[in-house]
């Protein structure tokens, strides 16, 4: 029971980005515990390497795990982000995608597996194939980690309706929990309706609070949340603060970046460079090579 409480409270710290906190604790947990909840702590450490881009280290975490279906969706997530987030290597994508099926159709079985189910769906949303991803989250609607990848699906299509919906059928089920509200939080900053990103402010304000270790995560989150409501001075400020506390975090140098241009500063070009030295297949750099080279294309037509 207490190996189940210490795995939750690594799985909060993971989602609030106090990632280094997590990463001590479940590595003292896998030092201390039986094997079947050696082999959660050891998925959600793989996660933890992951979100701090060490893809060396969530490879050798997989490893450890040992071969299984669990083993096999961990690495092809890992090859997935390495390939996408560091290398750069595009074409190695769609052969990953492709293994990511095989795994899926050759363990039916393991479906039931909500680790599984939220191992492979993660890839497939990042890989842009959310109805695929969301069709696997919905078999298990009662885990949180799946709701709350649900909700990530929901908004990354801009159906923020829709996710409000789904928060609203398992408020009861999930309300107490930090992910629950970090999901709500989200959804709110999304929300057609203004008033609603002033809710999420608070609520990041407050699970920062709450928070034991420092989160770059939930520092930009309030400020994404400030920009919402158009108070740009206050969002800048907040993201200096982050700065000041790791200068080398990509998810900072993007949104500063966007900072300057909504304060009217002239620092966005600096911003854009040293995250394009410091990162250069962080999504917000792919994003601006995806819209360079299209209008690149659109030009040749008037030459």
């Amino acid at each position: 029971m207490a190996a189940n409480q210490t795995l939750a409270e690594c799985r909060d710290l993971l989602y609030m980005g106090a990632i280094q906190a997590s990463i001590s604790k479940l590595t003292s947990l896998i030092k201390n515990s039986n094997s079947e909840i050696q082999t959660e702590a050891k998925i959600l450490l793989v996660r933890a390497y992951l979100s701090q881009n060490k893809f060396t280290s969530a490879n050798s975490e997989c490893q450890s795990i040992g071969p299984s279906d669990l083993q096999a969706a961990a690495t092809n997530l890992c090859l997935y982000m390495q390939s996408k987030y560091q290398t750069g290597k595009a074409d190695m994508l769609p052969a990953i995608v492709a293994d990511c099926r095989k795994v899926l159709s050759e363990n039916e079985h393991s479906i039931t597996n909500p680790t599984f189910v939220y191992l492979s769906s993660a890839l497939l949303l990042h890989a842009g194939f959310s109805e695929d991803s969301m069709k696997l989250l919905a078999l298990h609607p009662g885990n949180i980690e799946c709701f709350a990848l649900m909700i990530q699906a929901y908004l990354s299509i801009n159906r923020s309706d829709m996710a409000e919906q789904l928060l609203s059928r398992s408020k009861k089920a999930f309300e107490d929990s930090v992910i629950y509200q970090l999901s709500e939080a989200w959804t709110n900053c999304c929300s057609s309706a203004g008033s609603k990103a002033e809710k999420a402010f608070y609520s990041f304000e407050e699970l920062t609070m709450s928070c034991t270790s420092t989160s770059m995560n939930l520092l930009v989150s309030q400020a994404v949340a400030k920009m919402h409501i158009a108070q740009y001075p206050e969002a800048d400020g907040i993201l200096h603060e982050a700065l000041d506390k790791d200068n080398s975090n990509g998810n900072v140098l993007a949104n500063l970046a966007i900072s300057s241009v909504l304060n009217e500063k002239d620092s966005y070009a600096t911003y854009v460079s040293q995250l394009r030295d410091q990162n250069p297949n962080h999504p917000f750099i792919a994003d601006l090579n995806e819209k360079s080279a299209l209008f690149d294309s659109c030009a040749k037509a008037f030459n």
